[in-house]
């Protein structure tokens, strides 16, 4: 903000917390809740997926990003798929490629669609953005939510939209966002496998 001490706070948790503050004010701390959503780096918002939310009334807790909650989620289960509690995984090294490894996947199936003509789906037809299913998605996490969409894309359930109050149009895009990253997912987390085998 303007006349500010500089911190290392990101921009976007400064908003959170100076609207935070002047709602505060006006409403009282009980009424209040803020979030505001902000990227790790440049990029247009319908195909950026490095999605951090800042969130609360506390001081700032280094956001929500959505690459590392779905990678630190990957690595969970692979773990727990052989059988050993990630929290007491004592070898950093290895833990760091796992990890590293997860991040990788959820960057690629979390990636959104470039300009038409730029991208080819699995048909080899054009991706056209910014209105394909899968950016549509993107650009609607934060009103779906991190968590809501980790649950929807590792799910078989359909999953519906409408509770948004957003057009049909758009809950349809979003459903079938869901599911072309549901199919992506599957393939990169069977990918992932085979990574942990190696370094395990």
């Amino acid at each position: 903000m303007a006349g500010e001490e500089n911190t290392p706070d990101p921009f976007a948790e400064k908003i959170r917390r100076e609207l935070y503050d002047n709602l505060v004010r006006i409403y009282g701390v009980e009424k209040v809740s803020v979030e505001v959503w902000g990227h790790k780096d440049v990029g247009h918002t319908t195909a950026n997926n490095r999605l951090v939310q800042f969130a609360g009334s506390g001081n700032f807790n280094g956001g929500d990003s959505l690459l590392d909650d779905f990678a630190e989620w990957m690595c969970f289960k692979q773990l727990a798929e052989r059988q050993i509690d990630m929290n007491s995984f004592q070898d950093t090294a290895k833990k760091k490629k796992l990890m590293e490894a997860c991040y990788s996947a959820a960057y690629k199936f979390l990636q959104a669609y470039g300009p038409p003509g730029t991208d080819k789906d699995q048909n080899n037809k054009a991706y056209t953005s910014p209105n394909h299913p899968v950016n549509t998605l993107i650009r609607e996490i934060p009103y779906i939510g991190i968590a809501n969409l980790w649950n929807d894309i590792t799910s078989d359930v359909e999953p519906d939209y409408s509770y948004l109050v957003i057009t049909e149009d758009t809950n349809q895009r979003l459903i079938k966002g869901v599911k072309l990253k549901r199919e992506r997912c599957r393939t990169k987390y069977a990918e992932l496998g085979k990574i942990f085998d190696t370094i395990l």
